[in-house]
């Protein structure tokens, strides 16, 4: 190796190290954020076809292993109001976010009592995002994924999306 080589090796080697260190403080700093009760809300585009466009839910994050978490999440108005308690799981790299929201569905039998629906078609609710050092808060964009009517268990197809945003509460 000629003498100009063996200069820019160890620079290249510091701003690699910085970076990894960066990377390994944003992590940290990520994940000391993400425990904890967050209000936010979730806008349907203009090909979803509901009464309410822009609803607004509250959730409860703790941290997992690494940087995945979990939690709970509840619409507070809109066509999944009453949808009860839906489960939060996912991950985070830097201030990358991405999660699914899971919802459990009931009927009401013939005696009052509440019970949880197993057969209704499966569909997957998918946000990603990032984290805004500025304003301190989650903004991104959601999917709903659904079985498509003619291929039950099948290909999923778009059934609506929108933006949303979250910030500690």
């Amino acid at each position: 190796m000629n003498g100009a080589t063996e200069q820019k090796l160890p620079a290249f080697t510091n701003l690699l190290n910085d970076v990894r260190r960066n990377e390994f403080s944003t992590m940290a700093a990520i994940k000391s954020i993400i425990a904890g009760r967050w209000n936010g809300y979730y806008e349907y585009d203009n090909s979803y076809d509901v009464s309410v466009r822009k609803v607004t839910f509250k959730m409860i994050l703790e941290d997992s292993e690494e940087n995945t978490f979990k939690g709970k999440c509840i619409d507070m108005e809109g066509e999944l109001k009453n949808g009860g308690i839906s489960k939060i799981e996912g991950f985070f790299e830097n201030s990358f976010i991405s999660f699914t929201k899971e919802y459990e569905f009931f009927e009401v039998d013939e005696n009052g009592k509440q019970i949880k629906v197993r057969n209704t078609s499966k569909f997957l609710l998918t946000y990603i995002g990032h984290f805004d050092w500025l304003t301190k808060t989650f903004e991104g964009t959601w999917e709903i994924l659904t079985d498509n009517e003619q291929d039950k268990g099948g290909n999923m197809i778009i059934a609506g999306a929108g933006k949303w945003k979250m910030s500690k509460a």
